[in-house]
């Protein structure tokens, strides 16, 4: 397909008219500039808008995935029917009924009685074996808050499970899935609360290791161990083993170590499964006293304990290159020093995996005097070096005036900006500034309090302070400018918001301001996957959206998900479709697929605050 070719994708064709055909080549930035529009695309646009993805199934009956189906090779006829008499009696002709054993894949945390649940049929439509690869699929590395929180109320939801092969069948167990996604993101408080619930002994090899390991997070070695002594009993094999050589040099036994070490290096050689990583036979050694630990060792919960263990101090490197699911485990490392444990923090807020509250506790890592919190805000500082950011937040925090609370506000969300944490300055700020009254004199630094306000979803008082940049607009140049950076975040919110008549009115004033037009166009996209259609006719492409989107297939199956409000599936792909990058570097196209089939999921606040995200994460 040619960058200006009114053919449009597969998945788009459905519907069909010479509006979307529009739409798609200039809205969805594949054509150029502005374009007016031509009659057809008017005559089509006064109808009822129309949905950007197929409906699931063309001629009203369902898919075949909503049918009920016999078995392969089995005959209605033969299916068996026990005599009534044969059902067990108790005295006095009273029936007594036996329980089926409940399938480990319903645990759950919340159900449909909780507002967090998301009811019994999340797997609607799905076998199991479609599940276990959706969930497989959940990156590790997901950069959404969003995105975050809604897999976490989906992997806590108590749910039916889906038909297909059952545990025992080869593939691993959903609640053991479940349970090691949430390991993976670093959601430890969500892990600990469905392993809570879960069963013991389930034979489960996967839902086992993820048990120890949320107990070496937390601090519980006792618990860990025991777990481990049990799971060489249960499993066996080389990651039983390193587990209990870890909790052997824990507890001191250094005879038991040296002979487990020996006879890991016998099992790596000889077992043909999984290996033990050089990194742990560095580590213990180096616990052993021989020898040192490596600088970049492989981030994994055991190898991460023993450097603590250690109290070696980890590699900048490895800090960067951690997955995000091991944030927390490092944060606690004891020897990390205090920038270092900033910056990890930062990224760690950024994408969801801790909430913006902790980030002043990480900034509390750096002890300034009364003097030099004063003079924060006249001093010469550079907002990209973490002891700066702390600077510029405990002064923040400390009780200056309004004046120069929102001058240092906005010194500081400057610099998360230019770090790319902007989502994690505005998380972290949304306490300090809940306090702060949009007062005509503080209309020049409306955009900081603003922003926070939007994105942290206190829609009254974020209005308060656009319509205070707004009075102020004629006043003072950076009231006005205030104002224009403020509108989108108005118009994603859902309000009608004054200044400017439309998205082209605003885009065209916007383009002498010098904010870039992928940020525009991932803006009118959230807008066309919140039901505004005409929104991507109204704005220029930019270089990156000149091109379609790779993974048309993974958009397709996506939109049909929501259309067909199967829940689970839709949350997971789209995570799938987000992958480790944040909303802000998404393609306009897949920016608004996974907004309208959020809508489509009676999702409309996590949709609105995902759109949020995208500009949020380009410092808009």
């Amino acid at each position: 397909m040619s960058a200006c070719s009114t053919d449009i994708p597969r998945f788009l064709r459905p519907i069909g008219s010479a509006h979307l055909a529009t739409a798609f080549c200039v809205g969805l930035l594949l054509c150029g500039p502005v374009l007016g529009g031509s009659a057809a695309a008017q005559s089509d646009q006064a109808g009822a808008p129309r949905s950007l993805f197929p409906p699931p199934g063309a001629t009203g009956e369902g898919t075949l995935q909503d049918r009920p189906r016999v078995p392969d090779g089995m005959q209605v006829d033969a299916l068996p029917a026990a005599p009534i008499d044969d059902a067990p009696r108790a005295r006095d002709g009273i029936f007594v009924d036996v329980l089926a054993p409940i399938d480990p894949a319903t645990v759950g945390v919340l159900t449909e009685r909780d507002p967090d649940g998301f009811g019994g049929d999340v797997w609607a439509g799905l076998e199991r074996r479609q599940v276990a690869a959706l969930l497989s699929g959940i990156p590790a590395d997901l950069a959404s808050p969003t995105l975050r929180s809604l897999l976490r109320r989906l992997l806590l939801t108590s749910a039916k499970a889906p038909g297909g092969a059952p545990a025992g069948s080869g593939m691993p167990s959903l609640l053991g899935l479940r349970a090691d996604r949430l390991f993976a993101l670093g959601d430890t408080p969500a892990l600990i609360r469905l392993l809570e619930v879960a069963p013991e002994a389930t034979g489960d090899e996967l839902l086992d290791r993820t048990r120890l390991q949320a107990r070496l997070i937390t601090g519980d070695e006792r618990e860990a161990c025991r777990l481990g002594q049990q799971g060489v009993a249960d499993h066996g094999g080389v990651w039983w083993s390193k587990a209990l050589i870890f909790c052997q040099l824990a507890a001191g036994d250094e005879r038991a170590a040296l002979l487990g070490l020996d006879l890991l290096r016998e099992q790596d050689r000889t077992d043909a499964g999984e290996q033990a990583d050089p990194d742990f036979l560095e580590l213990a050694n180096a616990l052993l006293g021989f020898g040192r630990a490596p600088d970049k060792p492989a981030p994994t919960a055991l190898n991460i304990a023993m450097l603590a263990k250690l109290q070696a101090r980890p590699d900048v490197v490895l800090l960067s290159d951690a997955p995000l699911g091991r944030s927390e485990q490092l944060l606690g490392l004891q020897s990390l020093p205090a920038a270092d444990r900033v910056l990890l923090a930062e990224r760690a807020v950024q994408a969801g995996v801790l909430p913006g509250g902790r980030l002043a506790d990480f900034y509390d890592v750096f002890d300034f005097d009364a003097p030099t919190l004063r003079g924060a805000l006249g001093a010469d500082l550079d907002p990209a070096e973490p002891s700066d950011r702390a600077l510029l937040f405990q002064a923040l925090e400390s009780g200056a005036s309004p004046p120069e609370r929102v001058e240092l506000l906005s010194r500081y969300l400057s610099g998360t900006s230019l770090q790319g944490v902007a989502l994690a300055g505005l998380q972290a700020a949304e306490p300090v500034v809940v306090d702060l009254q949009p007062e005509p004199a503080l209309a020049r630094w409306a955009s900081g309090p603003g922003r926070a306000l939007f994105y942290s979803g206190r829609l009254e008082q974020a209005l308060a302070w656009f319509e205070n940049a707004g009075s102020a607009a004629a006043q003072w140049p950076e009231a006005a400018e205030a104002r224009r950076l403020l509108w989108p975040y108005a118009r994603l919110a859902g309000t009608p918001a004054a200044g400017w008549t439309d998205l082209q009115d605003w885009a065209s004033d916007t383009a002498a301001t010098g904010l870039d037009s992928e940020t525009v166009a991932l803006f009118a996209a959230a807008l066309y996957g919140l039901g505004e259609r005409e929104a991507l006719a109204a704005v220029s492409p930019g270089p990156a959206s000149a091109a379609a989107p790779t993974g048309e297939p993974q958009l397709e199956a996506l939109a049909t998900a929501g259309q067909a409000s199967r829940l689970g599936e839709a949350l997971l792909r789209a995570s799938a479709v987000l992958g480790d990058r944040s909303a802000g570097e998404l393609h306009p196209l897949e920016l608004a697929a996974v907004v309208e089939a959020l809508v489509s999921l009676d999702l409309g606040v996590e949709a609105r605050q995902f759109a949020m995200e995208a500009l949020a994460s380009r410092g808009l």
